[in-house]
């Protein structure tokens, strides 16, 4: 989408605002891990140390990163963005998985993968939004 370290700046500071906003208790990368595994907030989940737990797939991680970068988190309150990004990631899960087996194969995010996990985006926020103008 271009903007170069325009993006790259607006993703770390959305990332640190997101990591604020849920409570700040937990470094932003057990953050990332928690809405990538979508475990359940505990308290005694927050006190573990990140290295307990192996960290998440790595094609998990860039659609998370790539959902906040991008935007598809913009309009979501911060006590929702995990449930959200959890939806994301598992929308993205189905809708896109040869993206995902690209990302896991080649360690990047070819145009073909990004391609592939925006339009799984654009689909899941368009799914949400007509959702909830039809329970309105």
């Amino acid at each position: 989408m271009g903007g170069g370290g325009q993006e790259r700046g607006r993703l770390g500071s959305r990332a640190v605002a997101l990591h604020r906003a849920r409570g700040g208790g937990r470094e932003l990368g057990a953050c990332i891990s928690h809405w990538c595994s979508r475990e359940p907030p505990s308290s005694a989940a927050a006190a573990k140390p990140t290295a307990a737990r192996p960290p998440p797939p790595l094609c998990a991680q860039v659609v998370v990163l790539f959902a906040i970068q991008h935007g598809y988190c913009d309009a979501v309150p911060p006590q929702q963005t995990g449930d959200h990004l959890a939806g994301a990631l598992a929308h993205v899960r189905a809708a896109a998985p040869e993206a995902l087996r690209e990302i896991g194969a080649t360690k990047q995010l070819t145009a073909a993968a990004e391609r592939g996990i925006e339009a799984a985006l654009q689909q899941y926020v368009t799914q949400l939004a007509g959702s909830s103008v039809s329970s309105a």
